[in-house]
């Protein structure tokens, strides 16, 4: 997928530069295909705030000429539940849509417009999944087969997290890799690895680890990051560990990769030879630099 370098104007949602339209007829209105999903919550929240203060006319929503809606589908949907009770039950007034009529936007120039209120890690499966984008089909198919209703540890598992270049996706243990960032995967350029069996086997023992103790959230980013890690050692012994968890009356779990690597090293460590134990870095590297100091 090639970036969309073109720049949004400054003035392109600037509402005194544009004619604003009022309409009860929410019917001809669509959601655009990539668009982030509808919030519930973010709907009901707005239908109380619409009643109260109606803001809409102020804060109108963004269409194409197509009435595709760019900016504002969760006012879009309050106003239609809203009228609905109304016609339904008779009882209360109806609220109006207003929205301004834009051209040439395209989904980046939609994700840019909600800085305020980015998109998460799933909005943007959603997106390249509903523009049909295999990679994030095959993806999202992983996360449903192994119940993971956030992609956050999935990425973690494939060892994508942070800055470009910051982290590798191993593609088969220790052998290939490659560099993958979060940019890369919000940019529409993740690929499912093409062999993804290590991937399967990583995610069935995370689970396991889970299954032995309850009380761990063994689906959170930084408990799948961590046994990630570990799994990549060659040293590593599933069943070693999985027994020694058995064993063991407590885990100290935070919300640090670093932290439970130390942690689950801790318990599968103890009792192991030199030779048989894992010894992970878990320091982080600052980068530094010298400057002078005048005097």
């Amino acid at each position: 997928m090639k970036k969309n370098k073109r720049i949004i104007k400054p003035d392109v949602m600037n509402t005194s530069t544009k004619t604003v339209y009022g309409t009860t007829d929410l019917d001809k209105f669509n959601l655009i295909t990539g668009q982030r999903p509808i919030s519930q919550g973010a709907v009901e929240k707005i239908t109380v705030s619409l009643l109260i203060k109606n803001l809409m006319k102020d804060y109108p929503a963004y269409v194409n000429p197509s009435y595709g809606i760019i900016d504002g589908q969760n006012r879009w949907q309050s106003c239609k539940d809203w009228n609905k009770k109304c016609i339904e039950t008779g009882v209360g007034e109806m609220l109006v849509f207003y929205y301004c009529i834009v051209e040439g936007f395209q989904i980046e120039d939609i994700i840019r417009l909600n800085e305020s209120n980015p998109w998460s890690l799933e909005d943007y499966l959603v997106s390249f999944v509903d523009r049909k984008f295999l990679n994030y089909i095959k993806l999202k198919k992983f996360a449903n087969e192994y119940g993971f209703n956030k992609v956050a540890p999935l990425l973690s598992a494939f060892g994508i997290r942070g800055s470009a270049g910051e982290h590798t996706l191993k593609i088969t243990k220790g052998v290939k890799e490659r560099k993958m960032s979060t940019e890369d995967y919000k940019n529409g350029d993740f690929l499912y690895p093409a062999e993804d069996k290590y991937f399967r086997d990583l995610v069935k023992h995370i689970l396991k680890l889970g299954s032995i103790a309850p009380g761990i959230d063994c689906r959170h980013s930084t408990f799948v990051g961590a046994v990630a890690r570990i799994f990549q050692e060659k040293v590593y012994k599933t069943t070693r560990m999985m027994e020694k968890m058995r064993q063991c009356r407590e885990i100290e779990i935070a919300s640090s990769i670093p932290h439970n690597i130390k942690a689950l090293l801790k318990i599968y460590n103890k009792g192991e030879s030199s030779e048989n134990r894992i010894f992970i870095d878990t320091e982080r590297k600052v980068k530094t630099k010298i400057v002078k100091v005048s005097g």
